[in-house]
């Protein structure tokens, strides 16, 4: 599988809310960074899962629509967009990947 049909899978599960289909694409070690300060948001598969099932429970959990994709080498960037129905939040992600695994993540947001 490529790195793109991987991002392709992963976001398809995740808008599911299918756990399992989502996370099996994430390093354990996975970290994931917001810009512009590169904040660690997240350091583990393990809360990035958490994190994700908390906005599922508490209604906060939105889809991704992704609006444009790129690759380059390891690094899979993706236009993303999260809509709830009063507002648009678009985000730029960079994808690393590592063992076909996404080990490392940058998320820009609007």
């Amino acid at each position: 599988m490529t790195n793109s049909e991987i991002i392709n899978h992963y976001i398809q599960a995740f808008n599911n809310k299918d756990t399992e289909g989502c996370f099996k694409y994430l390093a354990d070690d996975l970290t994931v960074l917001k810009l512009p300060d590169e904040q660690i948001h997240l350091d583990s598969k393990e809360k990035a899962k958490q994190h994700y099932l908390t906005s599922i429970e508490d209604g906060t959990f939105l889809p991704i629509t992704l609006i444009s994709e790129m690759a380059l080498g390891q690094y899979i960037t993706v236009l993303i967009d999260k809509t709830d129905g009063n507002e648009s939040r678009k985000a730029i992600v960079v994808n690393y990947f590592e063992n076909s695994l996404i080990s490392k993540m940058w998320i820009a947001p609007q």
